[in-house]
């Protein structure tokens, strides 16, 4: 989405940039709209092609650079850490879980089953 507002924007500016040099006259020269024309597609042409160029680069496991973000090894740290915090917390939690069933258990022993 944000590549064709890109293109649509620079595409737009360089056919008003045309235009508006078109319509003073060339800054008072006499204009060949034709070879304008062929001039303006050459320089979309190669504005294009160095998008494709920034836009298909990838690192070495293939991920477009332009796509991901530079901290992006720091994020999946982060989240390997919350990771490992998450399962010591809910291991603490199954302890003291255990720990009451038992708690119980032996109350319920020792007031009678029924």
């Amino acid at each position: 989405m944000l590549l064709g507002g890109a293109c649509v924007g620079l595409v737009g500016k360089i056919v008003f940039d045309w235009l508006k040099n078109a319509r003073n006259g060339g800054n008072g020269r006499k204009i060949d709209l034709c070879k304008a024309c062929r001039e303006m597609v050459a320089q979309m042409s190669q504005d294009v092609r160095s998008m494709k160029d920034v836009h298909g680069r990838t690192d070495e496991d293939g991920v477009p650079l332009c796509y991901t973000p530079r901290d992006w090894g720091h994020r999946v740290e982060n989240i390997e850490n919350k990771s490992t915090e998450l399962s010591t917390v809910l291991g603490q939690i199954l302890v003291e879980i255990k720990r009451h069933n038992e708690i119980v258990l032996r109350l319920v022993d020792k007031n009678g089953r029924h």
